[in-house]
């Protein structure tokens, strides 16, 4: 109940919902009451206000001012990626090394990649440099097809219209200035693939980015193309022949050599893929025992979703004592820290409500 109270607690129905709350205070418990009436102050002297003349105990209101910075920062970057998205594509904007300083400051205080790399293609494209354009094309088509889900700002509907009208007139551009097409049309599908909506799936219509079953079987042939794009190819073709085919065609291409040097943000393929070869799974197991001590929120995820394979839980169970106790209590403690990062916080709070963890304190990020 609590968690869908609080989804209208935004502004727009937060009127109407305290109304509802006065009218029956008896039965509301005083935690929900207290962030009910959070008055939305714009600073954190406020917060704190707020927090010290409610009577919060002092370990409580660390924990929410920490909460509030937090998201004060989640914030700012998002301002900075919508204002960017704002800037445009026309090439003037780009002409005047002053304009494109400044452009690259706005760039470096962004900390997701592919945020960071999409806007970059812009200055690429402008000083003419091929390698660079080539490099970020390629490291935005290898994009872990969990991003959006463990990375996301919350978009409101008008502003993922925004995101997708301006990749997809980027992605124009690139194809106007004779960037690889294939590369381009890679990149379309995969955005396509990220966004997960009909809006999104346009842009991957309006490059023609499709492939026939042929071509597919074609490309997992290619020295070119598939080692770079294997997951890319694998998750066209998965569903459009039988396991066999798609698992050999993977043991065609997975060799221990490329485990241990392939962007980490393909390896979600093996969610789905065991590999038959132990010098693979070896390669396999490694790259897992580093991430879940030193990755990324985002790969600290795909390491959760791979432990799902059996065989992997129990083989790193037995190397890294952390793994070795229920994936429930490593969820949670994952989502926890997902939670607290300020990112997907409505993923976070829907999976932890899942796995039974209702603590009033989570609620908080709902209105901050």
């Amino acid at each position: 109940m609590k968690i869908s109270l609080l989804l209208i607690l935004k502004e727009e129905g937060r009127v109407e919902f305290k109304k509802i709350i006065g009218n029956c205070l008896g039965h509301i418990p005083k935690d929900l009451e207290r962030v009910a009436y959070f008055p939305y102050l714009g600073d954190l002297s406020g917060v704190k206000s707020y927090l010290v003349e409610n009577q919060f105990p002092s370990q409580k209101r660390f924990k929410i001012q920490s909460f509030y910075k937090q998201a004060h920062n989640v914030k700012s970057e998002k301002k900075v990626i919508l204002e960017l998205l704002s800037y445009g594509l026309d090439d003037e904007r780009f002409k005047d090394p002053f304009d494109r300083l400044n452009y690259k400051k706005k760039l470096e205080s962004i900390s997701i990649n592919f945020w960071r790399n999409l806007f970059s293609l812009n200055l690429a494209l402008a000083s003419k440099n091929t390698p660079w354009l080539t490099q970020l094309v390629q490291n935005l088509g290898q994009t872990s097809p969990h991003l959006f889900l463990i990375s996301g700002l919350n978009f409101h509907s008008d502003e993922r219209r925004m995101v997708r009208d301006y990749i997809l007139e980027l992605l124009e551009k690139l194809m106007d200035r004779k960037v690889s097409g294939e590369r381009i049309k890679i990149l379309a599908r995969k955005v396509s693939q990220l966004g997960k909506t009909e809006e999104f799936a346009e842009i991957g219509k309006e490059l023609d980015a499709n492939w026939s079953l042929s071509e597919l079987r074609a490309l997992f042939q290619n020295p070119l193309w598939k080692e770079e794009y294997f997951d890319f190819w694998y998750s066209l073709i998965v569903d459009r022949t039988s396991q066999a085919e798609v698992d050999g065609k993977l043991r065609s291409v997975l060799s221990s050599t490329l485990v241990e040097k392939i962007p980490f943000s393909q390896m979600w393929v093996f969610e789905y893929y065991l590999p038959p070869d132990e010098k693979v799974r070896n390669a396999l197991y490694e790259r897992l025992k580093n991430k879940w001590e030193k990755g990324s929120l985002l790969e600290s995820y795909q390491v959760l979703e791979i432990l799902e394979m059996a065989p992997v839980k129990t083989h790193l169970s037995k190397e890294v004592s952390d793994l070795n106790r229920a994936t429930f209590q490593l969820s949670r403690e994952f989502f926890i820290r997902l939670l607290n990062s300020g990112n997907s916080t409505h993923y976070a709070l829907y999976q932890l409500y899942r796995l039974g963890d209702k603590q009033s304190d989570h609620l908080w990020w709902l209105i901050l």
